[in-house]
Protein backbone atom coordinates (compact mmCIF):
# COMPACT_ATOMS: atom_id res chain seq x y z
CA UNK A 1 0.00 0.00 0.00
CA UNK A 2 1.44 3.14 -1.28
CA UNK A 3 0.00 5.40 1.78
CA UNK A 4 2.31 3.45 3.87
CA UNK A 5 4.95 6.23 2.47
CA UNK A 6 2.83 9.04 3.29
CA UNK A 7 -0.61 9.51 1.55
CA UNK A 8 0.91 11.99 -0.72
CA UNK A 9 2.78 9.26 -2.56
CA UNK A 10 -0.22 8.29 -4.53
CA UNK A 11 -0.68 11.37 -6.02
CA UNK A 12 3.31 11.61 -6.75
CA UNK A 13 2.74 8.46 -8.66
CA UNK A 14 -0.61 9.32 -10.56
CA UNK A 15 1.91 12.45 -11.58
CA UNK A 16 4.62 10.04 -12.63
CA UNK A 17 2.56 7.51 -14.47
CA UNK A 18 1.50 9.62 -17.26
CA UNK A 19 5.30 10.69 -17.94
CA UNK A 20 5.99 7.43 -17.91
CA UNK A 21 3.66 6.04 -20.59
CA UNK A 22 4.68 9.47 -22.75
CA UNK A 23 8.26 8.29 -23.11
CA UNK A 24 7.42 4.40 -23.63
CA UNK A 25 4.68 5.52 -26.50
CA UNK A 26 7.44 8.38 -27.73
CA UNK A 27 9.89 4.99 -27.69
CA UNK A 28 7.89 2.01 -29.49
CA UNK A 29 4.96 3.54 -30.99
CA UNK A 30 5.45 3.43 -34.49
CA UNK A 31 4.98 6.64 -37.01
CA UNK A 32 2.25 6.90 -39.43
CA UNK A 33 1.72 8.41 -42.31
CA UNK A 34 -1.24 11.35 -42.24
CA UNK A 35 -4.59 10.12 -43.83
CA UNK A 36 -5.86 12.25 -46.42
CA UNK A 37 -9.26 13.86 -45.27
CA UNK A 38 -12.32 12.44 -46.58
CA UNK A 39 -14.90 14.64 -47.98
CA UNK A 40 -18.30 15.73 -46.37
CA UNK A 41 -18.86 17.65 -43.31
CA UNK A 42 -17.79 16.49 -39.93
CA UNK A 43 -20.80 16.27 -37.73
CA UNK A 44 -21.35 18.76 -34.61
CA UNK A 45 -20.24 19.13 -31.33
CA UNK A 46 -24.18 18.62 -30.17
CA UNK A 47 -25.41 16.13 -33.45
CA UNK A 48 -28.44 14.87 -32.55
CA UNK A 49 -27.05 11.30 -33.82
CA UNK A 50 -24.86 11.57 -31.23
CA UNK A 51 -27.06 12.50 -27.95
CA UNK A 52 -27.49 9.12 -27.23
CA UNK A 53 -23.67 7.93 -26.49
CA UNK A 54 -22.67 11.54 -25.52
CA UNK A 55 -25.01 11.66 -22.71
CA UNK A 56 -24.07 7.79 -22.05
CA UNK A 57 -20.26 8.85 -22.23
CA UNK A 58 -20.74 11.86 -20.00
CA UNK A 59 -23.23 10.11 -17.38
CA UNK A 60 -20.44 7.51 -16.86
CA UNK A 61 -17.41 9.15 -16.94
CA UNK A 62 -19.38 11.65 -13.75
CA UNK A 63 -20.55 9.25 -11.70
CA UNK A 64 -17.27 7.45 -12.06
CA UNK A 65 -15.24 10.68 -11.35
CA UNK A 66 -17.92 10.83 -8.11
CA UNK A 67 -17.10 7.36 -6.92
CA UNK A 68 -13.62 7.82 -7.17
CA UNK A 69 -13.31 11.40 -5.33
CA UNK A 70 -15.52 10.14 -2.48
CA UNK A 71 -14.71 6.73 -1.63
CA UNK A 72 -11.45 7.60 1.30
CA UNK A 73 -14.06 10.19 2.75
CA UNK A 74 -16.76 7.72 3.04
CA UNK A 75 -14.59 5.58 4.69
CA UNK A 76 -13.87 7.42 7.13
CA UNK A 77 -17.54 9.22 8.12
CA UNK A 78 -19.40 6.32 7.89
CA UNK A 79 -17.33 3.47 8.35
CA UNK A 80 -15.08 4.98 11.39
CA UNK A 81 -11.83 4.38 9.85
CA UNK A 82 -8.53 6.87 10.50
CA UNK A 83 -7.68 8.84 7.42
CA UNK A 84 -4.64 6.28 6.77
CA UNK A 85 -7.27 3.12 7.19
CA UNK A 86 -9.70 5.54 4.76
CA UNK A 87 -6.83 5.29 1.62
CA UNK A 88 -6.39 1.98 2.32
CA UNK A 89 -9.90 1.19 1.93
CA UNK A 90 -9.90 3.58 -0.82
CA UNK A 91 -7.29 2.07 -2.74
CA UNK A 92 -8.81 -1.64 -2.01
CA UNK A 93 -11.86 -0.52 -3.62
CA UNK A 94 -10.41 0.59 -6.57
CA UNK A 95 -8.19 -1.88 -7.24
CA UNK A 96 -11.76 -4.47 -7.48
CA UNK A 97 -12.40 -1.35 -10.40
CA UNK A 98 -9.80 -2.79 -12.55
CA UNK A 99 -10.41 -6.38 -11.53
CA UNK A 100 -14.31 -6.18 -12.50
CA UNK A 101 -13.26 -3.76 -15.75
CA UNK A 102 -10.40 -6.51 -17.03
CA UNK A 103 -13.35 -9.37 -16.32
CA UNK A 104 -15.99 -7.72 -17.86
CA UNK A 105 -14.23 -7.06 -20.88
CA UNK A 106 -13.59 -10.38 -21.54
CA UNK A 107 -16.94 -10.88 -21.53
CA UNK A 108 -17.77 -8.31 -23.63
CA UNK A 109 -15.37 -10.01 -26.16
CA UNK A 110 -17.59 -12.96 -26.19
CA UNK A 111 -20.65 -11.26 -26.45
CA UNK A 112 -23.13 -9.85 -29.55
CA UNK A 113 -25.41 -7.65 -28.20
CA UNK A 114 -26.37 -4.22 -29.35
CA UNK A 115 -24.62 -0.85 -27.88
CA UNK A 116 -27.88 0.47 -26.47
CA UNK A 117 -28.54 -3.07 -24.96
CA UNK A 118 -25.12 -2.88 -23.38
CA UNK A 119 -25.62 0.36 -21.98
CA UNK A 120 -29.29 -0.21 -20.45
CA UNK A 121 -27.60 -3.59 -18.90
CA UNK A 122 -24.48 -1.94 -17.38
CA UNK A 123 -25.92 1.66 -16.49
CA UNK A 124 -28.61 -0.69 -14.58
CA UNK A 125 -25.75 -2.60 -12.91
CA UNK A 126 -23.81 -0.05 -11.99
CA UNK A 127 -26.60 2.02 -10.43
CA UNK A 128 -27.13 -1.13 -7.99
CA UNK A 129 -23.09 -0.93 -7.38
CA UNK A 130 -23.36 2.84 -6.98
CA UNK A 131 -26.70 2.46 -4.70
CA UNK A 132 -25.61 -0.48 -2.49
CA UNK A 133 -22.45 1.65 -1.36
CA UNK A 134 -25.20 3.37 0.64
CA UNK A 135 -25.64 -0.52 2.90
CA UNK A 136 -21.86 -0.83 3.09
CA UNK A 137 -20.95 -1.91 6.67
CA UNK A 138 -17.40 -2.77 6.03
CA UNK A 139 -14.38 -3.11 3.81
CA UNK A 140 -15.52 -5.71 2.14
CA UNK A 141 -18.92 -4.91 1.40
CA UNK A 142 -17.57 -1.27 0.30
CA UNK A 143 -15.35 -3.41 -2.33
CA UNK A 144 -18.41 -5.42 -3.72
CA UNK A 145 -20.53 -2.17 -4.44
CA UNK A 146 -17.30 -0.91 -6.39
CA UNK A 147 -16.69 -4.01 -8.10
CA UNK A 148 -20.59 -4.85 -9.36
CA UNK A 149 -20.46 -1.12 -10.25
CA UNK A 150 -17.70 -1.25 -12.61
CA UNK A 151 -18.47 -4.35 -13.65
CA UNK A 152 -21.33 -2.69 -15.09
CA UNK A 153 -19.11 0.38 -16.60
CA UNK A 154 -17.19 -2.02 -18.30
CA UNK A 155 -20.18 -2.81 -20.71
CA UNK A 156 -20.47 0.75 -21.06
CA UNK A 157 -17.63 2.05 -21.80
CA UNK A 158 -17.37 0.38 -25.22
CA UNK A 159 -20.63 0.44 -26.22
CA UNK A 160 -20.80 4.29 -26.56
CA UNK A 161 -18.16 4.53 -28.32
CA UNK A 162 -19.40 1.55 -30.50
CA UNK A 163 -23.14 3.44 -30.55
CA UNK A 164 -21.18 6.98 -31.72
CA UNK A 165 -19.45 5.13 -34.68
CA UNK A 166 -22.58 3.41 -36.11
CA UNK A 167 -24.61 6.86 -35.81
CA UNK A 168 -22.42 8.43 -38.32
CA UNK A 169 -21.36 8.00 -41.71
CA UNK A 170 -17.56 6.62 -41.73
CA UNK A 171 -15.64 9.84 -42.94
CA UNK A 172 -17.48 11.19 -39.66
CA UNK A 173 -16.34 8.42 -37.19
CA UNK A 174 -13.35 10.57 -35.90
CA UNK A 175 -15.37 13.41 -35.31
CA UNK A 176 -17.99 11.73 -33.75
CA UNK A 177 -15.58 10.00 -31.35
CA UNK A 178 -13.63 13.71 -30.25
CA UNK A 179 -17.02 14.60 -29.47
CA UNK A 180 -17.70 11.72 -27.51
CA UNK A 181 -14.30 12.02 -25.84
CA UNK A 182 -15.13 16.02 -25.44
CA UNK A 183 -19.11 14.74 -23.27
CA UNK A 184 -16.51 11.91 -21.53
CA UNK A 185 -13.79 15.16 -20.27
CA UNK A 186 -16.74 17.21 -19.60
CA UNK A 187 -17.90 14.40 -17.12
CA UNK A 188 -14.43 13.84 -15.47
CA UNK A 189 -13.97 18.06 -14.65
CA UNK A 190 -17.57 17.94 -13.11
CA UNK A 191 -18.04 15.05 -11.40
CA UNK A 192 -15.28 15.58 -8.57
CA UNK A 193 -16.49 19.30 -8.22
CA UNK A 194 -20.24 17.63 -7.97
CA UNK A 195 -18.95 14.81 -5.30
CA UNK A 196 -17.21 16.89 -2.93
CA UNK A 197 -20.16 19.59 -2.40
CA UNK A 198 -22.79 16.65 -2.38
CA UNK A 199 -20.56 15.31 0.13
CA UNK A 200 -21.09 18.26 2.48
CA UNK A 201 -24.07 17.81 2.57
CA UNK A 202 -24.15 14.03 3.05
CA UNK A 203 -21.31 11.20 2.42
CA UNK A 204 -24.17 9.45 1.00
CA UNK A 205 -25.70 12.02 -1.50
CA UNK A 206 -23.32 11.46 -4.13
CA UNK A 207 -23.60 7.84 -4.27
CA UNK A 208 -27.86 8.55 -4.23
CA UNK A 209 -27.31 10.82 -7.69
CA UNK A 210 -24.99 8.44 -9.46
CA UNK A 211 -27.25 5.81 -8.82
CA UNK A 212 -30.29 8.07 -10.13
CA UNK A 213 -28.40 9.40 -13.28
CA UNK A 214 -27.55 5.89 -13.85
CA UNK A 215 -30.30 4.31 -13.78
CA UNK A 216 -32.54 7.37 -15.20
CA UNK A 217 -30.00 7.41 -18.60
CA UNK A 218 -30.76 3.47 -18.71
CA UNK A 219 -34.20 3.50 -18.77
CA UNK A 220 -33.45 6.46 -21.45
CA UNK A 221 -31.22 5.04 -23.86
CA UNK A 222 -33.70 2.02 -23.44
CA UNK A 223 -36.53 4.29 -24.79
CA UNK A 224 -34.94 5.97 -27.51
CA UNK A 225 -33.08 3.06 -28.79
CA UNK A 226 -32.99 2.59 -32.27
CA UNK A 227 -32.29 -1.77 -32.53
CA UNK A 228 -32.13 -1.86 -36.64
CA UNK A 229 -29.36 0.30 -36.43
CA UNK A 230 -27.66 -0.24 -33.43
CA UNK A 231 -26.85 -3.80 -34.53
CA UNK A 232 -24.85 -2.69 -37.41
CA UNK A 233 -21.87 -2.57 -35.00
Amino acid sequence: QLTHFGLEAPLYLTALLPALGLAVLWKFLPATPPVGARPGQSPRLLDPRLRRPMVAAFTALFTVAVGQIVVGFFAIDRLGMTPGEGAQAAGMALTTVGVALIITQMVVRRVMLPPGRMICIGMTTAGIGFGSVLLATGVPTLMLSYFVAAAGMGFVFPAFTAMAANAVQPHEQGAAAGSVGAAQGLGNVLGPLAGALLYEISPTVPYALAAVLLLGVAVWVGRTGKPDREGQG
